[in-house]
């Protein structure tokens, strides 16, 4: 079953139980690798709207059907905490609690709004950070390209930009903390339409992100073009009089330092704790990403920890928090086309305040005291983060990534 079989083959999705048994027997095949299921658990389909029949032991080439077993509650299985769990592409495992009840219509309910409040979440995720189109082909060819900058998916820089959490809570961040510098603040409050269209800036950021990490060389080296000529075209003066160019390479290296601090400091916080990078990691890090900054023309960019920490410093007294600023973090708070995306982005804000530097913080006005940080607004995101992740499922975009490459499974989980 996994990486094959069932998941294939339908050109549409099943729209009844019974189309999806009619289906089950036709996509069998000869695929006879084993799927075992400890009694009394299910597999749910990620993304069709079936169940698998809870017998100990199961194959593709027969023994697949609905489940008829009585059940009136379900729960769903933590594979962190049950490694005994098989781990199978596109599908969840989950346990019942009870023999009681009308256990075919119970198990048909289940299934259903598992998938439907599944699809809906992803969908949206998709729409919002990548505009409903992954472009699958900057990452999956050709083959065996490493990439502009030669990364595997154990390195550093992987695993932080992977990490979609980490990358969320991280990208309103770095948001934030850019925003603290005058010049670049008045290039993105003068010529930037983020008021009007802020959902097509945060599809760009992030595509550039994915692009420039897991596409391909010459995907990347677009991306980075693109940007480059975007940027000959920013250029005015800010309210203080000074001229400002988005080309201006002290400018392009304080919004690559201020973003990737951001983004580690986003994983460093987020992701599980035995997975999190040790000091050495942090540096590689810096010097694995730093290419993506030279290219779009900064200069002197930091390449491990102690750099970028000297660099906030001496850079620190030319940072305050404008109207400008202060206008778009109020604004990043009431992101959201709808009600359900304005409250996750509430609660991916509140934690984001909690990455940046204490004095950043200061700059922005954002007193939140340390318990709330700690005690609500890191575990809510914590949950938030993993309720996206279980909707989005394995990243199709790294998939894509270790095709091209020939590698195996990523290193961590919840990735972008």
């Amino acid at each position: 079953m996994p990486g094959g079989g069932l998941s294939r083959g339908f050109d549409q999705r099943p729209q009844s139980f019974d189309q999806v048994d009619a289906l089950l027997v036709g996509e069998a095949g000869n695929d006879r690798r084993d799927l075992r299921v400890a009694p009394g658990e299910y597999l749910v389909h990620q993304t069709l709207p079936l169940l698998v029949e809870p017998h100990d032991h199961l194959t593709t080439a027969g023994g697949v059907g609905l489940a008829r077993e009585k059940a009136r509650r379900f729960q769903f299985v933590d594979r962190g905490r049950r490694p005994d769990v098989p781990s199978h592409e596109g599908w969840d495992v989950i346990a019942s609690s009870g023999e009681n009840g009308d256990g075919l219509a119970v198990s048909r309910r289940i299934a259903e709004v598992h998938v439907g409040l599944r699809t809906r979440i992803a969908d949206e995720l998709k729409a919002t950070v990548h505009g409903g189109d992954l472009k699958l082909e900057r990452y999956e060819a050709p083959a065996d390209d490493p990439g502009l900058l030669g990364i595997a998916s154990g390195d550093p820089a992987w695993r932080v930009h992977g990490h979609l959490t980490g990358m969320l809570t991280g990208g309103f961040a770095a948001l934030m903390l850019q925003s603290l510098h005058p010049l670049a603040m008045a290039g993105v409050d003068q010529h930037s339409d983020f008021r009007s269209d802020p959902a097509s800036r945060f599809i760009s950021t992030a595509r550039f992100i994915t692009t420039t990490t897991f596409g391909s060389a010459s995907a990347a080296r677009e991306a980075i073009a693109l940007v480059r000529r975007i940027h000959t075209r920013v250029r005015g003066t800010a309210s203080d009089g000074r001229p400002y160019c988005a080309d201006d390479p002290e400018l392009l290296t304080w919004v690559h330092v201020a973003e990737v601090r951001c983004f580690l400091a986003g994983y460093q916080t987020y992701a599980p704790q035995r997975l999190r990078l040790t000091p050495a990691e942090c540096d590689t890090y810096y010097r694995q990403v730093a290419p993506v900054a030279e290219m779009l023309g900064a200069e002197k960019v930091p390449c491990n920890a102690q750099e970028v920490e000297r660099y906030l410093a001496r850079i620190r007294p030319q940072l305050h928090a404008t109207q400008a600023a202060l206008d778009s973090v109020q604004f990043l708070r009431g992101f959201g086309r709808t009600r359900r995306e304005r409250l996750v982005v509430g609660l991916l804000m509140n934690a984001s305040v909690g990455l940046l530097p204490h004095w950043a913080r200061a700059e922005l006005g954002m007193r939140r005291p340390t318990a709330v940080r700690t005690c609500w607004d890191r575990p809510v995101a914590t949950a938030a983060g993993r309720a996206i992740e279980w909707a989005r499922g394995p990243s199709e975009i790294q998939a894509a990534a270790q095709r091209r490459l020939g590698s195996g499974p990523p290193v961590g989980a919840g990735e972008v």
